[in-house]
């Protein structure tokens, strides 16, 4: 119910943004294998972005200096592969 009416906010807004900091997460999940993109990462990033319309939001000071304060939960992750 929540992820419906999520997708139907991104279709109805006149502009849908993502942070820089999702195409680190996208790449730590795929390098760890826990999603399996259908092209490398770089390919699948411009494919995913090119011709969207999503906004990529740069990582500023301020996000950069709240992301380290967040819980580690890759924490299992690290020297996989």
């Amino acid at each position: 119910m929540l992820g419906t009416r999520r997708k139907e906010l991104i279709e109805a807004a006149e502009t849908v943004a993502v942070s820089a900091i999702s195409c680190f997460e996208v790449s730590w999940l795929d390098r760890h294998n826990r999603i399996e993109l259908p092209y490398v990462r770089t390919l699948w990033f411009e494919k995913a972005l090119q011709g969207s319309n999503i906004l990529l939001i740069p990582i500023t000071p301020e996000i950069a200096s709240m992301a380290v304060d967040l819980p580690e939960h890759h924490r299992e992750g690290i020297g996989d592969r």
